[in-house]
């Protein structure tokens, strides 16, 4: 395998990098005056995505919850509340 070992010539057949371009600057969020105090709703426009998952996990646990103690007619096999 000597063409494995052989010498080159970093210069040779090789084109230059390319420069890496700057990502576009963000637009900065208009800030609330400071004499009014943020809202859930504003809360939630700023993050639709998260709202929605913190809202389904909410809901979730409400459900979980209200199964444990309010829909068990008989003792559970494993109950939440031990």
């Amino acid at each position: 395998m000597p063409e494995a070992l052989a010498h080159f010539d970093d210069d040779e057949d090789y084109a230059p990098r390319p420069q890496r371009q700057r990502a576009p600057q963000r637009r900065k969020a208009a800030k609330a005056p400071a004499n009014e105090k943020p809202s859930l709703f504003s809360a939630i426009r700023r993050r639709p995505g998260r709202a929605l998952l913190f809202g389904c996990a909410a809901l979730t646990m409400v459900g979980i919850v209200a199964n444990a103690t309010l829909m068990q007619n008989a003792r559970h096999p494993s109950p939440l509340f031990a």
